[in-house]
């Protein structure tokens, strides 16, 4: 459906359709103020509400999957004392290394927040992104260097971090 949204396409969609969709998946759950907002593109033509809904509801579908250690491909979880010994300054050097590569050292969208959450253990007042923005960062390889970059430069600033 976001897809289609992307493209400029709408689905066939009347007030009830997305309440309908919404119910579909039991354990999301999103006020009615929100699911208003959401329908009001009908009258006003204004997407982004509906698209915001849409996403989380993709970003919780998908997180459902594969969480923690099982969101990177092997190799790339951060490893604590006792195996790989690596700080975790070091540890997003290798992430992003891997990105400005071409590749994407993530299964999912959950494992850019398993970094976010990571970080923050060590560096207090980081302001991690929210879950649209990492979920758009995992479909962009160039959203999700940028982002990496920017969590490397709050790192660099800060000495010496360990977990």
């Amino acid at each position: 459906m976001l897809d289609g949204i992307d493209s400029g396409d709408l689905p066939i969609m009347t007030p009830g359709a997305l309440p309908f969709i919404l119910k579909q998946v039991p354990d999301f759950h999103a006020d009615e103020t929100k699911i208003a907002e959401a329908n009001a593109f009908i009258e006003t033509a204004n997407l982004l509400p509906l698209y915001e809904i849409l996403s989380d509801l993709e970003y919780f579908l998908e997180e459902k999957h594969e969480t923690g250690e099982d969101a990177f491909i092997t190799g790339f979880a951060y490893k604590a004392k006792g195996h790989r010994r690596e700080s975790i300054t070091t540890w997003v050097e290798r992430l992003l290394k891997q990105v400005e590569e071409g590749h994407t050292p993530f299964k999912n969208a959950s494992a850019l927040e398993n970094v976010y959450t990571r970080v923050g253990r060590v560096h207090k007042g980081l302001q991690q992104p929210n879950k649209k923005e990492l979920l758009d960062a995992y479909n962009n390889p160039v959203v999700l260097k940028k982002i990496l970059t920017q969590l490397m430069k709050a790192l660099n600033d800060k000495k010496t971090l360990r977990l």
